[in-house]
């Protein structure tokens, strides 16, 4: 998270420079060479309210002197300089001006002129290049300004200021309001007006609320867009970013391809050769293309009613000011003659169409020869998801991409927690990796770091942790302290569980379907059932017989694994705290309490960080894997000290890649995410919604038998004959590959694989909910005989 930069410095004069509506050059220039030390040339720059210089240096340097006006907010000038230093990091080759430090070393400086005015002053560098208003715009720099477009639009994704939602006029959320300035527009042109602010007020406003926002540059209009010098075709600069605020990010677009849209026969034609580009880099959702071409319309009929207002009030600036009009007008007037329905199907085209030229995989390989491939250079071992595999090529947030640029709604795969290829991720492991990376026999500050964070999110009795690259050594781990610190090598796992694939975890992970050898050391008991206030007592009565097994076959317990929301057993978590009594009985034996947090932990269950916090306890050992880097393997083990102390007297571990200095990065980012975009919050926001939801389905349909879970973990389990009917395996397996040719993903859990598992990332929303509910119920409907059982 981006806070304040602490680089303003407390005001102060500069001799001889008055507030007054004109800064001279010469000004500028002493200004410059006393604060930054450079002696320069100033040419002042056409501005709207803002002063601007280009000034260059004695060694053939450019730079701007941008001198805000003295009515800005502090707060918003040092918006867009955070904004602008934090790009420079996320993507540092992003045309963007860079800011210069002063000879104290601050980004900004807060002077204080003679006559008590105080104006925040910057030096940026400049960017060299013609507007991109000033020549003709080609197929391939449309293509370019739609790929930074979307780099800036990334980049921008998971900065956060406090000034960022400060309220602006051209902000295309706040439309709405330009009908109180309908009368600055000639009569003749008002009913254009009209229909246009009609039509957002129908299709996008309602839309608002489930549309993901960001910080956005919104002002990508020509003015700002500088193309390279030497290379018609490229980009070579976005600037002012005066107008940066969060609002929902595909209103960025919208002001970029409102711009480009043509007065001709295709209207939207170069529009939506930029978003072609856009999507292919940033992928856009369903509910961003739904709304697109209203935010198009709507920036145009922005751009004439706000100028023509502004026009009135400053006549002074009045050129500057309705510099664009005319060509909006005009655009405004084609457009006018499209069919919504027609725009928004050219421009999903154009989407589809940019996703498959810029695919990793533009060879159209066939599905069957992939297969084939796959098979003859992997072998047999591996399997498949869904009757109809898919191939995916790229990810964003919760969609997965096709190589056709079909889109997926992704409400399974809990690996990218966070969102999958989320930036801030990114860009930790790229620029970690372009550092140093390491293992744990050497000292590293990055390491270290991520342990003092990840340790912070435990209760105190939790001191330690050990890295480990995936889930499945994390336990193995786990079973070896357990049985060095019990002296036991009894465990105790549930029928369906699964814990890993290590050769001590098969025989704890029966969904694998292995025998168990008959001399195991392993007790396997039924999972907690719902069955209200004996939940508790009839699982730590199967835990007790378990315990007494092992004692007539003269096994000494060391140890209950348990993944705190028997996920693979078909989801149990309420009621709260029914998993306590089994951990006391454990204990009792002498045995530790293992919480695999693998599939509720980093904050899924929208109540904690970790799951084993729903039944009030402290585990002796918790261990960790799949969303700790987002996609990226890191997997690890806390434990108490005490327990530590004793393994590390009577035995070492060492795993080369398990406490990386990359995959420490990754895990520091993770955590960075979910605490400054609200997951833990989201997840048990959006969860409860979608079970609400799912309990409203259930209601049509005789088929669901059941809706348990929390946050963003959910089962649905379904019966043929409600719930003490008999599982329906073959309909569950029907509906996840139903849901996937509807371009939804979950799978199925439970030992008759008849509980549908439901886990999107962190980032799901209500408006993914709503999607995923209205599949589900298209493929419940779809299923034989399902339309009777539903009417009945």
């Amino acid at each position: 998270m981006s806070n304040p930069s602490p680089a303003i410095v407390a005001a102060h004069p500069i001799e001889g420079l008055r507030a007054a509506s004109a800064i001279a050059e010469a000004l500028a220039q002493k200004l410059v060479a006393e604060r930054y030390g450079l002696s320069v040339t100033a040419h002042r720059l056409n501005s709207e309210r803002d002063q601007n210089f280009r000034l260059r240096a004695r060694d053939g340097r450019d730079y701007v002197l941008k001198i805000a006006n003295p009515a800005e907010d502090p707060a918003v000038t040092n918006l867009q300089t955070e904004a602008l230093l934090h790009l420079a990091e996320a993507d540092p080759a992003l045309p963007i001006p860079r800011v210069f430090t002063a000879a104290n070393g601050a980004h900004e400086l807060a002077i204080r002129f003679d006559d008590g005015s105080t104006r925040v002053v910057r030096l940026l560098s400049f960017l060299a290049g013609a507007p991109m208003h000033t020549i003709e715009a080609s197929t391939l720099l449309r293509r370019d300004l739609g790929q930074c477009a979307a780099r800036l639009a990334r980049g921008l994704r998971d900065f956060r200021h406090p000034g960022a939602k400060h309220r602006l006029l051209w902000d295309l959320q706040h439309a709405a309001e330009l009908r109180r300035l309908i009368d600055a527009v000639p009569v003749n042109r008002r009913r254009l007006v009209e229909h246009f602010l009609d039509g957002f007020e129908a299709n996008v406003l309602p839309a608002l609320k489930g549309l993901s926002k960001q910080p956005v540059h919104n002002d990508l209009n020509p003015h700002n867009i500088v193309v390279d010098p030497g290379n018609s075709e490229r980009i070579a600069g976005i600037i002012d970013f005066g107008d940066l605020t969060c609002t929902a990010r595909v209103n960025d677009l919208a002001i970029a391809a409102a711009y480009q849209v043509a007065d001709s026969d295709d209207p939207l034609a170069p529009a939506c050769e930029l978003i072609a580009a856009y999507h292919a880099v940033s992928p856009l959702e369903p509910a961003e293309f739904a709304v697109l071409f209203d935010l198009i319309a709507t920036r145009m009929v922005m751009t004439v009613v706000v100028s023509s207002w502004r026009a009135i009030r400053h006549p002074e600036n009045r050129d500057y000011i309705l510099r664009n009009n005319d060509a909006a007008w005009a655009r405004l007037n084609r457009i006018a003659r499209l069919s919504r329905g027609q725009a928004m199907q050219q421009i999903e085209r154009a989407g589809n169409s940019g996703t498959r030229q810029m695919s990793a995989d533009d060879r159209a390989i066939s599905t069957p020869d992939m297969i084939a491939r796959r098979n003859r250079l992997l072998g047999p071992a591996y399997r498949l998801f869904y009757d109809e595999p898919v191939h995916f090529v790229r990810g964003e947030g919760v969609w997965l991409y096709d190589a056709a640029g079909h889109p997926y709604l992704d409400a399974y795969n809990n690996v990218a927690c966070v969102g999958h290829c989320h930036p801030h991720v990114v860009q930790a492991i790229a620029r970690q990796a372009a550092v140093l990376n390491t293992h744990t026999r050497y000292l590293d500050e990055t390491v270290l770091d991520y342990a003092e964070k990840l340790l912070a999110t435990f209760p105190a009795e939790i001191g330690h942790v050990m890295f480990t690259c995936t889930g499945s050594e994390a336990n193995d781990l786990a079973l070896r302290v357990a049985r060095t610190c019990t002296g036991g090598t009894g465990f105790i796992a549930t029928k369906t569980a699964y814990h890993g694939v290590t050769s001590a975890l098969v025989e704890l992970s029966p969904s694998l379907g292995l025998p168990a050898a008959k001399d195991s050391h392993v007790r396997l008991v039924p999972a907690p059932r719902p069955a209200g206030e004996d939940t508790g007592e009839i699982f730590a009565r199967h835990v007790r017989d378990a315990l007494d097994d092992m004692t007539h076959n003269e096994i000494r317990p060391a140890g209950l694994l348990v993944d705190t929301i028997f996920s693979s057993d078909g989801v149990f978590a309420d009621p709260v705290g029914f998993l306590r009594p089994a951990v006391e009985a454990v204990r009792a034996a002498g045995g530790l309490f293992i919480a695999d947090e693998v599939q509720p932990g980093f904050g899924r269950t929208g109540e904690a960080m970790w799951g084993f916090a729903r039944h009030g306890l402290i585990p002796d050992l918790v261990t960790m894997g799949k969303p700790m880097g987002n996609g990226h393997p890191v997997a690890g083990m806390a434990a108490r000290p005490d327990l530590l102390a004793e393994f590390g007297a009577r035995s070492r571990y060492f795993n080369t890649f398990g406490g990386n200095a990359v995959s420490a990065a990754a895990g520091i980012a993770v955590l960075e995410v979910i605490a400054s975009e609200g997951l833990i919050e989201n997840a048990r926001r959006t969860g409860a919604y979608l079970l609400e939801s799912l309990g409203q389905l259930q209601a049509r349909h005789e088929l669901i038998a059941e809706v348990r879970g929390v946050g963003l973990f959910v089962g649905v389990e379904l019966k043929r004959g409600g719930i003490a009917g008999t599982p329906a395996t073959s309909e569950s397996a029907a509906i996840v590959n139903m849901l996937r040719l509807r371009g939804v993903l979950i799978s199925a859990a439970g030992p008759h694989g008849n509980v549908l598992k439901i886990r999107p990332p962190l980032v799901f929303t209500t408006d993914h909910a709503d999607l995923l509910v209205e599949k589900l119920d298209q493929a419940l409907l779809a299923l034989p005989q399902a339309g009777l059982a539903a009417a009945r």
